[in-house]
C-alpha cells in the first residue's frame, strides 16, 4: 500500500507520486478532491498551492481510494496530499457505494 505523505520534502528525489488536492468546491461547498497521477518528485510550488475547486471532483474519501487504488497498480508507493485546511479528517464516506 502506497505511504500517505503530508510533507513534500519526504519525497526522495525522482520518486513517482499521486498528488492528491483536498478542498472545497461546488454549491454546497462540500469536501472534494482532485487526483494528479504520473509526477516525479521534486514536487513544485504549483503542486503544493491549494487548488481551486469547481465541484465537479470527486468527494475526497472515494478520491483517496481511488487513489490508493492507483498507486497499487501503477506500483507508485507514495501519495501527496496538499490538505492546507485539514479537511480530510473530516470528510465523510460516500454511502451510497
Amino acid at each position: 500500500m502506497a505511504e500517505l505523505v503530508y510533507d513534500a520534502k519526504q519525497l526522495a528525489d525522482g520518486q513517482a507520486f499521486i498528488l492528491l488536492q483536498v478542498g472545497r468546491g461546488g454549491a454546497s461547498n462540500q469536501i472534494v478532491a482532485d487526483i494528479t497521477m504520473d509526477l516525479t518528485a521534486p514536487a513544485t510550488a504549483e503542486h503544493l498551492a491549494p487548488a481551486i475547486m469547481s465541484g465537479f471532483e470527486f468527494p475526497a474519501r472515494e478520491a483517496l481510494t481511488l487513489a490508493q487504488r492507483r498507486a497499487s497498480e501503477m506500483g507508485v508507493r507514495a501519495i501527496l496530499i496538499v490538505d492546507p485546511y485539514g479537511l480530510l479528517s473530516h470528510a465523510k464516506i460516500n454511502r451510497y457505494e
